[in-house]
């Protein structure tokens, strides 16, 4: 007999899946285009929460370093977007 686990977690016993039990696509796949939408709208609120933050850095006058920062953040965005897009 096993000895309760402490922090309450129910672990399923670990059966190995056959050859005869594996489907010919993962669960995932058919959700790769929904996956792919979110992760552009996600990418479009990040660059446009940065462009916000450095027109107010750069209406404030905010040291070079931040505004790079935050440059770098929109360029970031931008390209991963484009990645998620050409895929």
């Amino acid at each position: 007999m096993t000895t309760p686990d402490p922090f309450g977690w129910q672990q399923p016993p670990i059966t190995p899946m056959t050859a005869e039990d594996r489907i010919e696509a993962d669960d995932w796949v058919e959700q790769d285009l929904l996956t792919r939408d979110l992760a552009v709208e996600r990418l479009d609120a990040v660059a446009a929460q940065a462009t916000a933050e450095l027109a107010y850095l750069e209406e404030q006058n905010a040291p070079q370093a931040a505004v790079d920062l935050v440059r770098r953040r929109i360029a970031a965005a931008a390209e991963s977007r484009k990645f998620v897009e050409e895929r």
